[in-house]
């Protein structure tokens, strides 16, 4: 059995310490996506290998990383992309805690990756055309 409590913690306790390296909340989010991506891959490779434990594995890591994320979304007040965000990562959640009952989890898996991995170019590009406006 998972212990939830204690990989949320750590989930939690990574985005601290991306935020302490420096990192603006934004390059954390984008960091936290990245790893995500890769983990998601990781899954994908584990259950095309047939090993269903280490895909579990990589897949709870993902499904800890993403409440984390979704819990420092601040919609209370927030605008309707705050929102549209919190909606998008409740639904990426689901995605991969359900990812074996889909009819090809592979291509579940690659799915919520490739929308990850836009989300994160996306992300990159804003911030870098922001610090550009910037200096």
């Amino acid at each position: 059995m998972a212990d939830y409590g204690a990989g949320a913690a750590r989930a939690s306790q990574a985005y601290r310490m991306t935020a302490d390296a420096g990192l603006s909340p934004a390059d954390a989010a984008i960091a936290l996506h990245e790893r995500l991506c890769r983990e998601l891959f990781a899954a994908k490779l584990a259950y095309e290998q047939k090993a269903l434990d280490r895909m579990c594995l990589h897949t709870t890591r993902c499904t800890h990383v993403l409440l984390e994320l979704r819990s420092g979304v601040k919609v209370e007040g927030g605008d309707d992309g705050a929102r549209a965000l919190e909606q998008l990562y409740l639904h990426l959640f689901w995605g991969v805690a359900r990812v074996l009952r889909a009819k090809e989890p592979a291509k579940r898996l690659q799915y919520i990756i490739d929308i990850l991995w836009k989300l994160s170019r996306e992300m990159r590009t804003f911030q870098i055309n922001r610090q550009k406006s910037i200096s």
